[in-house]
């Protein structure tokens, strides 16, 4: 089934997904852009190392004349390269955390963010017309100019902006050694981005691209083997990338996962502290420990939906310093507007090098939290108030007497 949200377009690639499908949606956000900014619009593309990402980006990009190609970068950087390049859009070719036989693209706006809910519907419904809706308009002349040393440049930048030059020292002088696993995705450029940022107690694995050594979704099973890599080379913690490097997720030393409410508390933590009397926004999975840590600073709390395009309207909406979903690894720090792993990673750093202490106690002293998560499975059209029913009955039947969702 081809899935299609504010989220973005992922599909089995050649049969959910295919050719045609790109064409469309290309087509639908080249005529939204131009009609936008009224001009011919210049476009960011990037991509992961997924083997049909080249054929997407060729056929997504046909309507444009004037192109930017980032080639193979992270999400994050690719958005940095939109502000950068002061494009009027932007397009990751990716199927994030899901695996390699899928494929599939996320839309951006000017700010470099992920395509606003009513944006990307209006796309979504012009995109499942028939028939093609722009074929005449497929650039003759098409500019391409390949920029990825730049993009990754503008976005070492971003990092040396994010994290300060005494947070870029503190993270080189951290004696311990981390390891960092990118799977063969997008994340691989990061030994470029640590080059540049003069980093180097990262070690890193698996940086053949393409070649997904394990599951591409980080979680506690997919990860679970880089204990005898931390073992190995003595390392304070482990961090694997899903394959546009949006998400991470954090193993510790003893082969636990790191909950990513808790890396979520960590970082808010620290960043409250110089934010006192801000607005912290989450969505409405995350824990109510992120909630303590806010108060605790004297900072109020935005809850909104699930989906990353919420939370940063949020933030923009509240002016807010930080935000992220706790149930998925990845802090947004601002300028910066989406999840970004690599950053969640070296700020992390920037905290255990700061304080002292390593990552299980830094974690241990944030305000406790539990939190269950179960899947249950649905008819195709399944009633709201059924669902809410058995999740009253399975799961909030323990909770706190007042739970706001019951």
């Amino acid at each position: 089934m081809l899935i299609e949200s504010f989220s973005g377009v992922r599909g089995v690639y050649g049969s959910d997904l295919t050719l045609e499908t790109a064409k469309k949606y290309g087509e639908a956000f080249y005529i939204s852009l131009k009609k936008k900014s009224g001009k011919e619009p210049l476009l960011v593309i990037g991509r992961d190392t997924r083997s049909h990402s080249d054929a997407i980006k060729d056929n997504i990009i046909l309507p444009f004349s004037e192109v930017i190609d980032a080639g193979v970068i992270p999400l994050p950087a690719v958005e940095q390269a939109v502000r950068h390049f002061h494009a009027d859009g932007g397009i990751m070719v990716t199927a994030s955390h899901n695996e390699p036989e899928f494929n599939g693209f996320k839309l951006l706006d000017e700010t470099g963010a992920i395509l606003p809910a009513k944006i990307m519907q209006s796309l979504i419904d012009a995109a499942s017309q028939e028939k093609s809706i722009a074929s005449i308009q497929h650039a003759k002349h098409q500019m391409i100019r390949l920029k990825r040393d730049e993009a990754l440049s503008a976005y070492v930048k971003l990092l040396e902006q994010i994290l300060g030059e005494d947070g870029i020292e503190k993270i080189r002088s951290l004696p311990d050694k981390i390891l960092a696993d990118p799977n063969g995705g997008a994340g691989i450029a990061l030994r470029e981005i640590l080059d540049g940022l003069n980093i180097t107690n990262i070690i890193l694995i698996n940086e053949s691209a393409g070649n997904f050594r394990r599951k591409i979704e980080p979680n506690g099973a997919s990860l679970k083997y880089l204990k005898r890599h931390i073992l190995k080379h003595g390392c304070a913690l482990g961090a694997g990338f899903d394959s546009d490097a949006d998400r991470v997720e954090i193993l510790l030393p003893d082969g636990t996962l790191a909950d990513g409410n808790a890396v979520l508390g960590l970082v808010a933590d620290k960043v409250l502290q110089q934010h006192k009397g801000s607005t912290i926004v989450i969505n409405d999975a995350t824990s109510g420990s992120v909630r303590k840590i806010a108060e605790n600073h004297g900072c109020a709390i935005e809850e909104v939906e699930v989906g990353e395009t919420n939370v940063i309207e949020g933030m923009r909406r509240c002016n807010s310093p930080i935000g992220g979903e706790g149930s998925n690894g990845g802090v947004i720090i601002p300028p910066s507007a989406c999840r970004d792993g690599i950053l969640t990673l070296l700020f992390v750093m920037k905290i255990i090098s700061e304080e002292g202490k390593n990552i299980s106690s830094l974690l241990d002293s944030l305000p406790a939290h539990f939190t269950k998560s179960e899947k249950i499975i649905f008819s195709a059209s399944p009633d709201k108030t059924a669902i809410r029913k058995m999740a009253k009955d399975k799961v909030c039947r323990n909770c706190r007497p007042s739970c706001n969702y019951c």
